[in-house]
């Protein structure tokens, strides 16, 4: 699609964009795929998020997951929520794991105050305001400080950078819902590059427009959606 648009496809037209780079410092059309991917995420986060075992941390205060610490897949960008509980081994499904309000749960910690246990070295709540602070969250009941001994695992959805694409027969990363927004950042990308006359100048801008128009179409979409309820700040 986006050689097409380029006219490089056309026959008896040198083809000016390869898929990848040579050794010198030039782009390939691949660099501007992974541009665009990059860019996406930056405007939906969501747009690549990953459901898996995490291990916490002790205490309430957590970091969103990385893979050096929580031995998460990926490192987040953001958290989504947290489902249920996954034992000690992170495989043996337990109870749910409620959203909460911050301000609630912090009350719960003054002394004198008994909450019910649903089960020992089980979370009950989560708490996470993306407004205030993307990089962390609140559990409770805290981890026990033995959690580097006997770990803590839960379920946990959160948002990541999408893998880069290194070949043509890599699967796109993201929702396909994306790819008429990222064939136009690529359009738009590499005609502002490619200068040789100021219809490619106009061009760059139409395709910029456009990807920002496709970007905003699928989040008025996506808004419509059902979505549940969580205590991310929005």
């Amino acid at each position: 699609m986006v050689s097409g648009g380029l006219q490089d496809l056309e026959s008896g037209v040198s083809k000016r964009w390869a898929w990848t780079a040579g050794n010198d410092t030039s782009l390939g059309l691949l660099d501007f795929l992974n541009m665009a991917l990059r860019q996406v995420a930056v405007q939906r986060p969501d747009c690549y998020s990953i459901t898996e075992s995490i291990r916490l941390e002790k205490g309430m205060l957590q970091k969103i997951p990385k893979i050096s610490v929580h031995g998460s897949k990926s490192d987040a960008v953001a958290l989504c929520e947290l489902t249920r509980n996954m034992g000690s081994d992170g495989k043996t499904p337990g109870s749910a794991i409620l959203c909460s309000h911050k301000d609630v749960t912090m009350a719960w910690t003054h002394p004198g105050v008994v909450v019910p246990r649903k089960k020992p070295r089980e979370i009950d709540n989560y708490m996470y305001d993306r407004a205030a602070n993307p990089n962390i969250y609140y559990v409770f009941p805290a981890v026990p400080n033995d959690a580097a001994t006997t770990p803590v695992y839960v379920e946990c959805t959160y948002y990541a950078q999408p893998p880069e694409i290194t070949s043509q027969n890599d699967t796109f990363p993201i929702s396909i819902g994306y790819v008429q927004a990222v064939v136009h950042h690529m359009l738009g990308m590499v005609l502002s590059m490619d200068n040789q006359s100021k219809l490619n100048a106009e061009l760059a801008d139409y395709h910029r427009a456009q990807f920002q128009h496709c970007m905003d179409v699928k989040l008025q979409v996506d808004l419509r959606l059902p979505k549940a309820n969580n205590s991310i700040g929005v």
